[in-house]
């Protein structure tokens, strides 16, 4: 038999509603799915193990929104990797490309300073949240010069290379937020070194980009590495949580990105990390790369077993070899793949930032399954 654990899991809506359905709902389609698919990994008592990624990073103020939000779900994958890239929007600059509009590095130091100060209670909340020395572990410099760049190896290039060939034949997912060029960078020492074991990379790498900023697919990876996975989350689909997020929203939804909602549930009274996003005037301001890290989430929809299955990171379908996210103008249909998770993805990240500060019993816990 198997029984249901629920530690008080609901959470207030902006009008005051509490909403506790759609968890139930997520964890009763994840109990069935360990009877007919004992191999799933549920989040049940003995679940398999994580996800394994490594993000990308180009340091723009929604990728360090992002990271606030990714930071709370730390406990959630494998994470192999913290990497410092360029897009065409930031480049650090050498001696052939002056910088542009580079934000540095010292934005993620800040930011793992502030997680090791959090820590000690989000550790009471999940005991297997990574350390910040961990995390500090993880970081690297990848190929920040220009645009594109991907001359030379680096740290963070290097990095990759090594979780591509290790022994682990598991999936890793690369999370491009900026530009692939680290990624590309990556493949082709791959490529030049170790040309044998291309096939084998080329079933373990997994890419999401969130829009394609700068040409290195185009011009590298789909030509040399046709039968790597990739995922693109382009156009309505993440620009529904980017900068221009007010378009997307419907009546029920906008209050969760309003100042009053965010204000209260993330930006004031929980902690030090979660005071570090940068919203403006209070109130939402842009995370388009979350949909990276939010496919990954095991969340019960199985999104990350098959693209087109859809998830809080989006819905894709094949367009000319690669699975783009669908997207048309409008509050239904293909345009709706991620904003129609807005108030359980909304309502989810309040419950990690209040595990920032509360005690387990005052926090909201995600239900248990547990089989017997």
């Amino acid at each position: 038999m198997w029984t249901l654990e629920c530690n008080g899991w609901s959470r207030s809506s902006a009008s005051g509603i509490r909403l506790s359905g759609w968890v139930l709902m997520l964890v009763l389609v994840g109990a069935i799915q360990v009877f007919l698919f004992p191999g799933h990994k549920a989040q049940a008592a003995g679940a398999a193990e994580k996800i394994r990624t490594i993000v990308t990073t180009d340091g723009e103020i929604d990728d360090r929104c992002s990271m606030v939000r990714f930071l709370l779900y730390a406990n959630e994958w494998d994470i192999l990797g913290l990497i410092h890239s360029s897009s065409k929007y930031h480049w650090k600059g050498d001696e052939n490309h002056p910088e542009h509009d580079y934000p540095g590095t010292e934005w993620l130091d800040r930011q793992l300073d502030a997680y090791s100060e959090v820590y000690p209670n989000l550790k009471k909340h999940r005991s297997d949240f990574p350390t910040a020395d961990a995390l500090r572990a993880l970081v690297s410099i990848g190929n920040v010069e220009y645009e594109g760049a991907m001359d030379k190896e680096t740290p963070g290039s290097e990095r990759i290379v090594k979780a591509l060939l290790d022994s682990d034949p598991s999936p890793i997912w690369l999370q491009a937020w900026g530009g692939a060029n680290t990624i590309a960078r990556a493949l082709q020492s791959i490529e030049e070194n170790h040309p044998d074991r291309m096939e084998e990379v080329s079933k373990k790498a997994k890419v999401f980009m969130i829009s394609e900023q700068d040409q290195t697919y185009r011009d590298y990876i789909e030509k040399r590495w046709p039968d790597v996975e990739v995922l693109l989350s382009t156009g309505s689909s993440f620009g529904s949580i980017a900068y221009h997020w007010q378009p997307f929203q419907s009546e029920e939804t906008a209050p969760y990105f309003g100042k009053e909602w965010m204000t209260s549930n993330i930006l004031e009274n929980h902690g030090p990390l979660c005071s570090m996003y940068e919203a403006k005037d209070g109130r939402f301001r842009s995370e388009g790369d979350s949909p990276a890290f939010l496919h990954l989430i095991d969340n019960g929809l199985r999104a990350d077993t098959h693209p087109s299955y859809g998830g809080w990171g989006g819905r894709f379908r094949i367009i000319k070899g690669m699975w783009k996210s669908v997207d048309k103008k409008g509050m239904s249909g293909d345009d709706h793949s991620i904003i129609q998770w807005a108030v359980e993805i909304q309502n989810d990240f309040a419950a990690r930032a209040d595990w920032c500060v509360a005690t387990v019993e005052e926090a909201n816990h995600p239900p248990v399954v547990q089989i017997e």
